[in-house]
């Protein structure tokens, strides 16, 4: 993919997520991580050293960002 975005991850040895990057600001990297997960599971790869990474074109992000997280609060509106 010529033209994608990467999402980058990072985990504790326990597994919990340390950061995703981005992050809208209102939201956990944990729970950010999970939300991309269901919408774009598809799209990530796991990595050795505690990393893995969402490739997404533009057009898939955008539909991540603007989806609705389990708390009814639209994503879209915590990237500023």
């Amino acid at each position: 993919m010529s033209d994608s975005i990467q999402v980058r991850v990072s985990f504790r040895n326990d597994g919990a997520v340390i950061a995703v990057s981005p992050t809208p600001e209102l939201m956990a990297p944990q729970a950010w991580f999970d939300h991309l997960t269901r919408a774009a599971g598809h799209a990530y790869r796991a990595y050795a050293g505690g990393r893995g990474v969402f490739t997404l074109t533009p057009e898939e992000y955008d539909a991540v960002k603007a989806s609705h997280a389990p708390n009814g609060h639209n994503l879209a509106q915590a990237w500023t």
